[in-house]
């Protein structure tokens, strides 16, 4: 069984590759979950990675918030940050009530106008 630290490793190798992707917007389908996952999308232009896992992938929420932890941090690492969240219904698994947890991870561009001092 994977422990807080297993978990926490995970997320942080997701965040780091989630924060390095290019976060282009693409044309997405989110099929049934339109509604939930489009909005954040929307919110971010579509500049975005998403990280997911399905909730039974964890044996109890200390598990998941390690991972989700890990997102975070991996993902601030590399100079992006979180920019939402959300949750879905597990269709795929079959399991009545189960839960997708959903991680929009962003980069924040200054305007090509702006000087850093």
């Amino acid at each position: 069984m994977k422990t807080t630290e297993d978990w926490y490793a995970i997320g942080y190798e997701e965040g780091v590759r989630a924060g390095d992707s290019d976060m282009e917007y693409k044309d997405r389908d989110f099929g049934p979950h339109e509604g939930a996952l489009a909005e954040v999308y929307a919110l971010h232009d579509g500049e975005c990675a998403i990280v997911t896992r399905s909730y039974l992938d964890f044996s109890n929420h200390d598990l998941c918030g390690s991972w989700m932890a890990g997102v975070i941090e991996g993902s601030m690492s590399v100079g992006a940050r979180m920019g939402g969240t959300t949750g879905t219904p597990d269709l795929a698994s079959g399991v009545v009530g189960a839960m997708r947890v959903h991680l929009f991870i962003v980069k924040d561009f200054p305007p090509s106008d702006t000087t850093w001092n």
